[in-house]
């Protein structure tokens, strides 16, 4: 069986690092950004493979206009970071998060109807 989460994370943009997901995955996460600010926003996605300690790119640095909303994946299976800049105003960026991967403890060995 195949989970699927969204999660949806208004941040402001007030610091560099808006958002660390800590959970590693076995398969692809979706991200979906939506700029509340009224200034272009520039956005990087980062991963680590030590779990925090150095981070690498994994999706290059994209502005996202005002109002604009844009969808970006990532297949790395590690701890992964969104870093935002350029932010005027408090009113951030909206996050949505979603990732599929197998679950087994879910796998049903007898089903019954």
């Amino acid at each position: 069986m195949f989970v699927h989460q969204v999660d949806v994370v208004p941040v402001t943009t007030a610091v560099g690092t808006v958002l660390t997901i800590r959970e590693t995955n076995t398969g692809t996460r979706l991200f979906q950004f939506k700029n509340l600010a009224s200034s272009t926003l520039s956005i990087l996605l980062e991963y680590s493979a030590d779990g925090g300690s150095t981070w690498s790119t994994d999706v290059s640095s994209f502005d996202l206009p005002a109002g604009d909303v844009i969808s970006k994946v990532s297949t790395r299976t590690e701890v992964l970071r969104v870093r935002v800049s350029g932010a005027t105003d408090p009113q951030g960026l909206m996050i949505g998060y979603s990732r599929t991967y197998d679950d087994s403890s879910y796998i049903w060995s007898k089903p019954t109807a």
